[in-house]
């Protein structure tokens, strides 16, 4: 019994002490001291956006990219991937507006599954210094939203990892909490990483960085997703690229997400199946939590077994709750802090309550994967 409580309680701990010092590294991007020992002039941003049949959601980002506010001239360069609904005429009807910056639509034919193509050619037809990334399914949070992402540009930056929440949904239920969770846990993961010189990852959603260093795509079939993480990937291996992150709310940009739980499950089996190519301590890094996971997971049972042999099955209860709780506390916290850092909704101040749900949420999506392979043509 005492072996399975230290087992436990040493479980527990170093979970405690992995979601403090990601916490702690993300909080630091709030407000950072202004740097300009490396002031470097920005002479256009090309904002890329890459389309296939989204005529639903084109005209917020349309309405968005329109009141953008910038003192640096910027393009905005969409690309519609074979789309077959309205797409290309409410494309068409944009070209015609006058607008404070110049919009430049190309369409493509016959590309392979996710946007690989459409966005390299997107960013082979920029004009800009700067390429700045984005979805159409999004939405800038803010009128100054392509300055405060390229702000850490001035101070010699060389890509810089944007925050993409959840559209918020006054009605959203359970599935909007568990997602604003999963979000603020994914971003506190790639943001903190980086704070810590480990940089992995990135969203396409809202990711910029230096035209010169746009990397070539993979052109591997079976991975339909992961055009950011694999570009973080390559970029990472680069001593001389120097990586930020922007957490305020002006540079975050807020998207929609999947409305049913089944396919909310084929996204996030698509985001996964790029974690294979991480680069092994990337791997390590980001499977550590999960394994200390199973562990305080094995190590109650363990307790419980023990505790019910010797007749005191009640103080294996006492223990794996305070334990627990004392852990679930301390990730409450951390999302309290991480949702102010962010001023993101007042809703969102009591998203580590539902930590229970999101981990359950986990262990059914990485058992499914596990028994059922995804199948990339479900995607």
């Amino acid at each position: 019994m005492i072996e399975a409580a230290a087992i436990l309680l040493g479980c527990i701990g170093l979970s405690c002490w992995h979601a403090y010092r990601l916490t702690r590294a993300f909080l630091t991007l709030h407000n950072p001291p202004a740097d300009h020992s490396q002031d470097t002039a920005i002479e256009k941003v090309s904002v890329l956006v890459c389309v296939r049949n989204g005529a639903a959601h084109w005209p917020k980002l349309w309405q968005a990219l329109k009141g953008q506010r910038c003192a640096f001239p910027f393009e905005v360069v969409v690309v519609d991937d074979g789309s077959t609904d309205t797409t290309p005429a409410l494309l068409k009807q944009a070209e015609a507006e006058h607008v404070p910056f110049e919009l430049r639509v190309f369409r493509l034919d016959g590309t392979a599954p996710g946007k690989k193509e459409a966005l390299a050619h997107a960013a082979g037809q920029a004009q800009g210094d700067w390429l700045l990334m984005t979805d159409v399914d999004c939405v800038p949070a803010s009128e100054q939203w392509v300055e405060a992402m390229l702000r850490p540009a001035r101070a010699g930056a060389a890509v810089v990892l944007g925050l993409s929440w959840p559209r918020p949904k006054p009605a959203g239920g359970l599935l909007h909490q568990v997602q604003a969770l999963d979000a603020m846990h994914i971003a506190r993961s790639y943001a903190g990483w980086m704070v810590l010189g480990h940089p992995y990852m990135g969203v396409g959603r809202n990711l910029a960085m230096r035209k010169a260093c746009f990397p070539k795509l993979t052109s591997n079939p079976e991975l339909a997703s992961g055009d950011d993480d694999l570009a973080i990937q390559t970029l990472a291996r680069d001593a001389n690229v120097r990586f930020a992150s922007v957490v305020d709310r002006t540079g975050q940009t807020d998207t929609e997400l999947p409305e049913s739980w089944g396919a909310w499950r084929k996204q996030k089996w698509r985001h996964w199946s790029t974690a294979r190519v991480y680069a092994p301590g990337d791997q390590w890094r980001l499977g550590a939590p999960k394994l200390l996971a199973l562990g305080m997971v094995a190590a109650a049972v363990a307790l419980i077994y023990a505790c019910w042999q010797e007749g005191v099955l009640h103080n294996s209860l006492w223990i794996i709750g305070l334990l627990f709780g004392c852990f679930w506390w301390v990730e409450v916290r951390n999302f309290r802090l991480i949702t102010k850092a962010c001023q993101a909704s007042e809703s969102w101040r009591i998203l580590g309550l539902f930590l229970p749900f999101w981990s359950l949420w986990g262990y059914f999506l990485a058992g499914t994967a596990w028994l059922r392979r995804p199948n990339p043509q479900d995607w």
